[in-house]
């Protein structure tokens, strides 16, 4: 099972892999309480995809869905 939390919240003991998928680390957190398990900074959406989606009104699910295929057609150029 998959859930997403925010990297301010602490590790619980239910965590298993701890994830951060971001290209920048996040402000004022330390690498100790962020308890990060990997770093994926390879796969997280671009600056430009960033601004985009933090200027826009969230309406729910259309605006995440609308982030969803701009970040999935951002990464047809990665690599595996």
């Amino acid at each position: 099972m998959l859930t997403l939390k925010r990297v301010y919240e602490p590790a619980a003991p239910e965590d298993r892999l701890r994830v951060l998928i971001e290209r920048r680390w996040p402000w004022r957190l330390d690498e100790a309480s962020a308890a990060i398990d990997r770093w994926e900074k390879l796969v997280a959406p671009s600056a430009e995809l960033h601004r985009w989606f933090g200027g826009r009104q969230h309406d729910g699910p259309s605006s995440a869905c609308g982030m969803r295929s701009s970040w999935v057609s951002n990464a047809k150029g990665w690599s595996a």
